[in-house]
């Protein structure tokens, strides 16, 4: 057992070359100060020390068998363990950045004391066991580790004592396949993903250890098992334990505090859970309870205190079971227990306001209580669940007539009940109701009682309610809706079916073919077939639910019984008011009442058909809440009772902000143009965030505050800008670490190939974290651009955002930008979206004056000044450009545009002329402004009139284009005279029979609009409805835009446009080139003419069916049937074209048969057609009487050729 010296100096060796020959099993190579590249060696039995610890430094890779040692060195690369072999590692240091630190295998035993473990590799786990192994670290510290910390498998062991885990980029421990983990006195923090994860038959014991700063602190799957005993887990990302796939997870005398998810989740039949003698507390606001159980999971919680979060205490979701004895449940917000499994609950205190407040029963659940408390008082023994419905429904504010009408159809079905048990016989009633209302009247709430009364009379099993609206049940492609309806109603058997908006499965959907109707009839086949198992309630605003029964038979038939939930009154908006201020713990001063009923008043008073009841309250509650903060927050250590107390001044008042670290940021806003509203909506919000840091100060809970906001308004009114400045706020006020703004859209998000959005979305994401994740037009991830019917990803996208918005809203802000109605639509078709957009800021468009300060502000900062007529030119300009604004008007852009076109104008003045000083190159001038001259009329405008003028007939269609261009010709001096033009529409109607004309005087319009300066080319595309529509959803917008695009510049003419109504088929995709065709319109107003022809009645009947064709088709020029002179005419014309003349009694047999022609003729007379059919019949008995009269002249046409 020698000592082989390794350095420099006497009795050293060089390197290990040296001694390499004459190693022996025991023997010890001791290294002396300095590095030591050993390369790649394996050793049998030989140790490795250092001289003095610290100073040497070893770099290779080694490989152990047999017993050995390695003792106070740094070593920089891997070391393996393999066989039957023991390697004790002491007061080293261990690094690899190639790869691992130590792999242990076929049975080998790792033992590291005082060691200090970091920097493996980016893809391998720093320590890995397998084949039986064993790895034990004691005393020592592993961190910033890039990936995996112990990957620990195959039966083999891990122990952890007495150590230090930090800052791993992956998971720190992992143990599967039947590996078993020892975690002793260890802490554990700052790892991106789950701390300890078991799987595939492992088992991990977690003993008086510290675990925080991570996603979730143990996942356990794939029937694993974890014991956590005596430790504590805290501050966590995800869940303290989450159990799925027949997992347990033991945990006695531990305690949870601060996860964003449940302290223990549990899921999946077979997964069993047990908490003994824990705490748990300030656990799930960002989930859904502080414990959770669901899909067959079983829970067992003894002698343990759960309390204080913003969500549920205890929640056990159906086809679970939990059993909870000789606990304590308090201070829970939305509840401290709510059963819809199977829940047995022994000798336990619940500490709330009520017992309806404490406990909740949902479904199918049942909750079954002994020996418990509520507060001091015993709560009677027995299931609790759906007793007293009637006095939840007497308890709702108002609703007589809905109260009345629930007590019949109780006391009915009570009756019926008593005559069935006397065998006598009974009379059917409908289980199926009609609510219909306006929203905010409680029908969610009563249909939920309804259930539970349904329950209790023994009409249904469950009672429980299944809430659905149009997008639950319809599909977008033919048969997948009466999966998914039925899919739902199966669902919903045993209890309720709530259809809110229910009218909407009947209203098309206006782009393809709906299939609500498909939703509808799967809807009747169940209320019929299965009428004892299932209630369906469908709600409503009242006349869109009228028409929707009424309109389908099988509906009469089914719902017969109708609930109308009216209005609230004053007084009855009062109480509810009351009841908000009241459950937050806020009371209204005397003068505060007397505002308060102000308030209540004036909404009563203005309301309209969709009023919104109790959510107009809520708004008003919660600007109330605000208006408090911004009170409050100004002034010094407000007590107790001033947090509580809302005064006149509340109701509501506005106040400057008061967040000191903030003001510059403020300033900065309160400087921009305009945007008054925007700048009160970010001061309210800092005011709130203020008076929540004085609420923490005094020992109560803070207000939430969503980050999460939506911009809605025109482009060009400061929203990327806002939105930059409210980062710098959110990380000033401490919401966000960086504040800094990730700008983005779809292309950014969206990806092409199943997978690809959701990998995008992810980095997006990930690159906004601490900061504000800005998505500008978000309403396009539901829209596709190319108008294609392929897949679409933009939902995937929706669906990654709204999970992280939740499980990372502490590191993240999201801000939803956009035109306001498409913003509108976009959140409200989305629970989720409109679950977390909560708060809402309009950008309004920019008045007139503020247009010019933003322009006044461009030509400051470029150092250029106006001459008196140029400001009153540019006003001009500038009045011009907001009284034509439309939805879509561009804002500041408009003003950056009129910017560049007088600096480019002012440069060609210039660059035309000889400069008279310095000065003319800073000033701009009358000159230089756009709109102070228009092109001049073409000269060729009269010599189309002339054309025109030439046409036969069409006295009324002349007339009406010389109207047009007379307007046009008006307008050119009213510019000159410094006036604004009169607006100009031109889109037509061309209205009439065929043949007269309409496709040559739509040709003649496109030159004369093109002359007047109102179109650049003045082509005509010509279309009807097989151009536009196609055969498939989503590609009609395909091809309408495609002829679209092509008239651009020019007049689109669309014969028989009234075919694109619906025909009456199953598919008819008219109406979705209608909805293309609309915008198209509006948004290229300057660049293109639509023009529709066809039969009077009929294109009057189209204009008539849409409200957007009657905004845009304004001017309609009727072409009138040609009389029989006018048809003559035409008849000549046709002969002198084709060098042919008429004798006198040909052209009087002409007229005669015209004469009759006309008088027989039918809605759909030919006009010009039928001259062209009967001068080609004439050339044809022309030719025959010529061929036996060689003689006769070629160029007339006579009596008998007509």
């Amino acid at each position: 057992m020698a000592v082989h010296r390794i350095g420099t100096g006497p009795g050293f060796h060089p390197n290990l070359e040296g001694v390499w020959s004459r190693l022996s099993q025991g023997d010890t190579l001791q290294f002396g100060p300095g590095v030591h590249v050993v390369g790649d060696i394996s050793l049998h039995s030989v140790s490795m020390i250092a001289m003095q610890p610290g100073t040497a430094s070893i770099r290779g890779n080694a490989v152990f068998d047999g017993n050995a040692r390695i003792i106070g060195l740094s070593f920089e690369g891997r070391i393996n363990v393999s066989g039957v072999s023991t390697l004790e590692i002491i007061q080293a240091q261990l690094r690899n950045p190639g790869g691992n630190l130590l792999v242990a295998r076929n049975y080998s035993t790792a033992i590291l004391r005082e060691c200090d473990l970091t920097a493996s590799g980016t893809t391998l786990p720093a320590f890995f066991a397998e084949g039986g192994s064993t790895i034990a670290v004691e005393d020592s510290r592993l961190h910033d580790i890039p990936f995996t910390g112990f990957e620990i498998t195959e039966n083999s062991v891990l122990h952890l004592t007495d150590s230090h885990i930090a800052n791993c980029g992956d998971r720190p421990v992992l143990i599967s396949n039947g590996a078993k983990g020892f975690l002793t006195r260890t802490t554990m923090h700052a790892t991106a993903k789950n701390g300890i994860s078991v799987s595939k038959g492992g088992e991990v014991q977690v003993r008086e250890s510290t675990l925080w700063d991570m996603v979730s602190a143990i996942a356990v799957t794939e029937s694993s098992l974890a014991w956590l005993i005596g430790s504590k887990i805290h501050d966590i990302r995800g869940n303290g334990i989450y159990a799925n796939s027949k997992s347990q997870t033991h945990c006695t005398g531990s305690r949870f505090t601060g996860t964003a998810l449940p302290a223990v989740g549990l899921i999946g039949t077979g997964t069993l859970g047990t908490l003994d003698q824990c705490g748990i507390d300030h656990c799930g606001n960002d989930g859904h309870a502080s414990v959770w159980n669901e899909d067959g999971a079983t829970l067992k919680i003894t002698r343990t205190r759960i309390s204080d979060t913003d969500k549920i205490g205890v929640a056990t979701q159906k086809d679970s079971e939990a059993e909870i004895r000789d606990c304590e449940l308090a201070r829970c917000t939305e509840g401290l227990l709510r059963a819809a499994g199977n829940v047995m609950v022994r000798d336990t205190t619940f500490v709330a306001k009520s017992l309806d407040a404490a406990i909740t029963v949902e479904g199918r659940g049942e909750a079954h209580l002994r020996r418990c408390r509520l507060n001091d008082s015993p709560i009677d023994d027995g299931p609790f669940g759906d007793r007293n419905p009637l006095q939840k429904l007497e308890s709702l504010v108002g609703l007589s007539g809905v109260k009345d009408e629930v007590r019949k159809l109780i006391a009915f079905a009570e009756i019926q009940s008593v005559r069935k048990r006397e065998g006598l016989a009974i009379s059917g009633t409908t289980l199926h109701m009609v609510f219909t209302g306006n929203p905010g009247t409680g029908k969610t709430t009563v249909a939920r009682i309804i259930g539970e009364v349904y329950t209790r009379l023994g009409l249904l099993k469950s009672g429980h309610v299944v809430e659905v609206e149009r997008a639950d049940l319809v599909a977008g492609y033919v048969g997948q809706t009466a999966t998914k309806t039925s899919e739902v109603i199966e669902k919903a058997l045993d209890g309720v079916l709530f259809i809110d908006e229910a009218y909407s499965l009947a209203a098309p959907s206006g782009d393809g073919p709906d299939f609500g109707r498909e939703a509808i009839d799967t809807l009747l086949r169940a209320m019929e077939g299965k009428r004892d198992r299932l209630a369906v309630v469908v709600a409503g605003y009242t006349s869109p639910m009228r028409h929707f029964i009424d309109a389908n038979p099988g509906l009469q038939s089914r719902f017969t019984r109708y609930i109308d939930f009216p209005d609230y009154s004053v007084v009855e908006l009062r109480e509810i008011l009351a009841r908000m201020l009241a459950k937050d713990g806020l009371t209204p001063t005397p003068a505060a009442e007397v505002e308060l009923t102000k308030a209540i008043d004036h909404m009563y008073r203005d309301r309209d058909e969709k009023f919104g009841n109790a959510r107009n309250v809520r708004s008003l509650f919660e600007e109330i809440v605000q208006q408090q903060a911004r009170r409050i927050a100004s002034t010094s250590e407000p007590d107790r009772a001033a947090l509580q107390q809302i005064t006149e001044a509340d109701v509501p008042q506005q106040r400057t902000a008061t967040v000191a670290d903030v003001d510059a940021l403020l300033a900065r806003l309160d400087a921009m143009i305009g945007l008054d509203g925007v700048k009160q909506e970010i001061h309210r919000l800092v005011d709130l965030v203020r008076l929540n840091e004085r609420r923490r100060r005094d020992g109560q809970d803070p207000i939430e505050v969503s980050l999460h906001m939506v911009f809605t308004g025109n482009p060009g009114t400061g929203k990327t800008t806002v939105a930059r400045l409210l980062g710098e706020i959110f990380a000033g006020l401490g919401f966000l670490a960086r504040g800094h703004v990730v700008e983005t859209e779809r292309r950014s998000l969206v990806g092409a190939h199943v997978g690809e959005t959701a990998i995008k979305t992810g980095e997006v994401i990930a690159d906004a974290l601490g900061g504000v994740l800005f998505i500008d037009e978000a309403y396009s991830l539901v829209e596709k651009s190319d108008g294609s019917s392929g897949p679409d990803f933009g939902s995937e996208a929706i669906t990654v955002l709204l999970k992280a918005m939740e499980d990372k809203r502490s590191r993240l802000a999201v801000v939803v930008a956009g035109y306001t109605s498409p913003m509108r639509r976009f959140i409200e078709a989305n629970p989720g979206l409109r679950s977390r957009f909560t708060r809402y800021v309009e950008f309004a468009d920019y008045s007139a004056v503020e247009l010019g300060q933003i322009l006044s502000s461009m030509l400051h900062s470029h150092h250029l000044s106006t001459t008196p007529d140029a400001d009153a030119a540019i006003a001009a300009v500038i009045n011009d450009m907001y009284r034509n604004r439309d939805e879509r008007f561009g804002n500041g852009r408009e003003a950056r545009k009129l910017f560049e076109a007088l600096v480019q104008r002012q440069a060609r003045r210039l660059a035309g002329g000889t400069v008279a000083g310095q000065s003319s190159w800073d000033t701009i001038t009358s000159e230089d402004v756009p709109g102070t001259e228009r092109p001049a009329m073409v000269s060729d405008i009269d010599a189309l009139l002339t054309r025109l003028d030439a046409m036969i007939g069409l006295a009324e269609v002349k007339a009406e284009v010389r109207k047009l261009v007379n307007l046009a010709r008006l307008n050119e001096r009213r510019v000159r005279e410094g006036q604004s033009p009169i607006p100009v529409s031109l889109h037509m109607v061309f209205a009439g029979n065929p043949g007269t004309g309409k496709t040559t005087v739509a040709t003649i319009v496109g030159e004369i609009l093109a002359g007047l300066g109102l179109l650049a080319r003045g082509h005509v595309v010509t279309t009807e409805r097989g151009d536009l529509v196609a055969g498939y959803v989503g590609q009609t917008t395909a091809k309408t835009t495609e002829a679209i695009n092509k008239a651009l510049d020019g007049v689109l003419f669309i014969d028989e446009a009234y075919t694109l109504l619906n025909d009456g088929s199953q598919h008819s995709f008219g109406q979705e080139a209608i909805d293309t065709l609309l915008p198209a319109m509006e948004a290229n107003r300057d660049r293109l003419a639509v023009v529709v022809a066809g039969y009077t009645d009929l294109m009057q009947a189209f204009i008539a069916s849409n409200p957007g064709l009657r905004s845009r088709f304004t001017r309609q020029l009727n072409f009138a049937d040609y009389t029989p002179d006018e048809l003559t005419a035409i008849f000549v014309r046709f002969c002198h074209e084709s060098g042919l003349e008429l004798s006198l009694e040909a052209h009087d047999a002409v007229h005669r048969h015209f004469a009759e022609l006309y008088a027989a003729r039918s809605a759909d007379f030919g006009n010009g057609r039928v001259v062209r059919t009967h001068f080609e019949q004439a050339i044809e008995r022309q030719a025959e009487r010529l061929v036996n009269d060689p003689s006769a002249s070629t160029r007339l046409l006579t009596e008998a050729d007509v």
